[in-house]
């Protein structure tokens, strides 16, 4: 028999699943279990609601819910891809902080002329802007593309390797939506932060080759 060939999601009311995995050769009544969450509609009522609670079962207290996985394993491996996640971030900022001076500094003649006619400085950092969010946005477009693309690859690759019908990568909405928030305010910093440093410049010397 293989386990995990076709993947399988089941939702069932608490007596109907206790019905299913329970021990016949166990009492009723003397299941344990050692988490419950309970959403109340009004959050203030939660200390209310467990005191009339701890007076039919005692020992019930009110505290913050705990999230699904929020053992010490998968702690530990969230807390790692996060690190991962800053380092990488980071990294790639300097990275594109870099390639926006030079790309800029390419460009200090154009921007020479602008400033002789009379442009001034904060119109043409104004552009400068639009441009960076455009290449920003373009970027980001690109990079969910190429995730889309390999989730469905790495996932195959994986299944086909382990036998199995786990899902070892999802890109969800949230990770998408929070990918940009990410991107498009870097990318757009970095170019500015680039033609700032140029602008400061004399427009003579800028136009000077």
């Amino acid at each position: 028999m293989r386990l995990g060939r076709v993947p399988r999601k089941v939702r069932l009311h608490l007596p109907d699943m206790l019905a299913l995995t329970g021990d016949p050769l166990t009492p009723p009544g003397t299941e344990t279990v050692g988490t419950i969450n309970v959403a109340l509609a009004d959050p203030a009522d939660a200390r209310a609601f467990a005191a009339d609670v701890n007076t039919r079962t005692p020992g019930v207290f009110a505290g913050r819910a705990i999230r699904p996985g929020s053992n010490g394993t998968f702690v530990v491996l969230e807390r790692f891809h996060l690190a991962i996640a800053i380092v990488t971030i980071v990294a790639a900022t300097v990275f594109l902080l870099a390639l926006s001076i030079m790309l800029v500094d390419e460009r200090r003649g154009t921007v020479g002329v602008l400033r002789l006619i009379g442009l001034p400085s904060r119109r043409i950092l104004l552009q400068v802007l639009l441009e960076g969010l455009l290449i920003a946005g373009a970027g980001a477009a690109f990079g969910l593309a190429l995730a889309f693309v390999s989730e469905g690859l790495i996932n195959r690759f994986f299944q086909w390797r382990y036998d199995t019908a786990l899902v070892f990568v999802a890109v969800t909405s949230r990770v998408a939506a929070l990918c940009v928030a990410i991107a498009v305010p870097l990318g757009a910093a970095a170019i500015v932060t680039a033609s700032w440093a140029l602008l400061r410049r004399g427009a003579l010397r800028l136009a000077r080759r």
